[in-house]
C-alpha cells in the first residue's frame, strides 16, 4: 500500500479565493501543519499542489520574511498551479500565503486515527434500539 505525504481528504480547513483555494492540513510522516495551494477549478492532473510547511511559514511573513525567497518561490508556485506567471499572479500568491500564516499557526495536531473495535446496541424500555461504535485511538 502506498503511503502519501499529503492527503487532501483529511483537512483542518479550506478557503477559496477565486480560482485559488488554500487548504490547511498535515504533511509527511511527522504530520506537520501546512498550507496547500490548489486551483479551485482545474482537474487533478493539470497541476501540482504547492505546500508551505509550518517550518517555512516565517519566510512568507511581510514582517520577518525573506523577500528573495518569496521572489524565487512565488513564480514556481504559480507555474505549478497551471497559471500564467505574471508579476500580478506572483504577488497574489505571496499575499495569499502571508494572509493565511495565522490560520496555519492555529492548525491543531492531526487527530489520532480511530479503529472501530466493537459495536454496541442499547435497547430502552420501549424497545427503541440505538447503535454505538466503540473506537480505539491508534
Amino acid at each position: 500500500m502506498t503511503k502519501h505525504a499529503l492527503n487532501l481528504s483529511e483537512i483542518a480547513w479550506s478557503r477559496q479565493h477565486g480560482d485559488i483555494s488554500i487548504i490547511g492540513t498535515w504533511f509527511g510522516d511527522e504530520l506537520r501543519p501546512c498550507l496547500v495551494l490548489v486551483p479551485s477549478y482545474r482537474k487533478r492532473s493539470g497541476f501540482r499542489p504547492a505546500v508551505v510547511l509550518i517550518d517555512d511559514a516565517w519566510r512568507w511573513s511581510p514582517e520577518l520574511g525573506t523577500p528573495g525567497y518569496v521572489m524565487d518561490q512565488a513564480p514556481k508556485i504559480v507555474a505549478n498551479l497551471g497559471f500564467d506567471v505574471t508579476p500580478q499572479q506572483c504577488a497574489r500568491v505571496a499575499n495569499l500565503i502571508a494572509d493565511h500564516i495565522g490560520d496555519l499557526l492555529t492548525i491543531p495536531p492531526k487527530p489520532a486515527a480511530r479503529e472501530i473495535v466493537a459495536d454496541a446496541f442499547m435497547t430502552d424500555q420501549d424497545g427503541n434500539q440505538r447503535h454505538f461504535e466503540i473506537a480505539d485511538h491508534a
